[in-house]
């Protein structure tokens, strides 16, 4: 139908945006086409540990390494299609692609999962190669999961941007109705110290301000880190706050069915994939109002969007959501089951080989 699709991956996983890949390439998968994930050799161990609940991703020839550019145009000789997935990869897939004869080229497509460039300092390496991957408009066709993001790329670069579906491992986050219902609510959130703008600072600050505010009332549960993290960043928790690790996302799962509202409070999201997510688990989600995640969460009906530099207002928006009647929380919890189950892998699946196809 297409030919060989190589999804281009270089990352150790664990992250929204991997998760979305390597269950889209599971679902392309099974509908039967040619699927193989590159990941640089660095982060290949650890790849591999991530997604080992995904054993069709995980193991040859689906999921190829690569170690220098050399590896990267070997694998790019043997496809039809090549999909970038981060920015910062973009122009070393461009020389490669560029080094090797017209005749066995891919189509190349981007996989747009952020706004890079917020990720780093203006004028850094980094910062530069995330702004260079969107100066490929004429070689790239680029996709991206949310109107927030296609229209920000389109907006400030001269690449054209497709809207494809996105997507919830149902077969991962599901409800567990009978692990809800105790005296006390739960709330989680994950802690990512390494990424600034997932505001693990005000993250702990919030917690810990539930924590002595509210106290017996909620149950808070954080996971994303471990303690040495925690202390290499300076971060401190109440002693009372459960705390997890860096899990996959089967242990993720098992946390959010047990959650009745998630807390996301990043800068921004460009989607917003662990809200909608624990909302497929039967979690109501605070997210953040700017980005993406207003393409879903309707305010006061399946979650909140919050403006998530007002910490007064984070705190009276979860000490509000407390005080409902547990009716009005099941309602919510329902609604936000409903919305979730309408992103599915096949959906996404379906979005991406129309762009592929050229249909969309």
């Amino acid at each position: 139908m297409i030919g060989r699709i190589l999804y281009i991956l270089p990352a150790a996983g664990y992250t929204g945006g991997a998760n979305s890949v390597v269950q889209e390439a599971a679902g392309l998968l099974r509908m039967g086409l040619d699927v193989s994930i590159a990941v640089d050799r660095r982060n290949h161990a650890e790849f591999a540990g991530a997604y080992a609940g995904l054993p069709a991703v995980t193991a040859a020839p689906v999921l190829a390494t690569y170690d220098d550019p050399a590896g990267l145009a070997g694998l790019l000789a043997t496809s039809k299609v090549a999909i970038c997935t981060v920015a910062t990869s973009v122009p070393a897939v461009i020389g490669a692609w560029e080094h090797l004869p017209e005749a066995d080229r891919p189509r190349l497509f981007y996989y747009i999962q952020d706004y890079e460039p917020l990720f780093f300092d203006p004028g850094t390496e980094d910062w530069t190669a995330a702004c260079r991957s969107y100066e490929f408009g004429g070689i790239l066709q680029g996709m991206a999961k949310t109107d927030w993001l296609r229209d920000t790329v389109e907006a400030r670069h001269s690449i054209r941007v497709s809207r494809v579906k996105a997507s919830i491992d149902h077969g991962v986050y599901f409800p567990y109705l009978a692990a809800r219902g105790g005296d006390q609510l739960v709330l989680a959130a994950m802690l990512r110290p390494h990424t600034p703008r997932r505001a693990p600072r005000r993250t702990c600050r919030l917690l810990n301000r539930l924590a002595a505010e509210l106290g017996s009332r909620v149950r808070l549960v954080v996971f994303g880190c471990g303690p040495e993290e925690m202390r290499e960043h300076g971060l401190m928790l109440d002693p009372a706050i459960e705390r997890h690790g860096r899990i996959i996302r089967e242990q993720v799962a098992r946390i959010l069915r047990r959650t009745d509202l998630f807390l996301d409070l990043s800068d921004y999201q460009a989607f917003g994939r662990t809200g909608l997510e624990a909302m497929a688990c039967g979690a109501a989600a605070l997210l953040p109002v700017h980005g993406g995640a207003g393409e879903y969460v309707v305010h006061g009906e399946n979650g909140y969007l919050a403006d998530t530099r007002d910490e007064d207002g984070l705190f009276h928006t979860v000490e509000a959501y407390a005080a409902q009647a547990p009716s009005t929380r099941r309602a919510m919890a329902v609604a936000a089951m409903a919305t979730a189950a309408d992103y599915n892998v096949e959906k996404a699946c379906i979005s991406v080989l129309g762009v592929l196809l050229g249909t969309r």
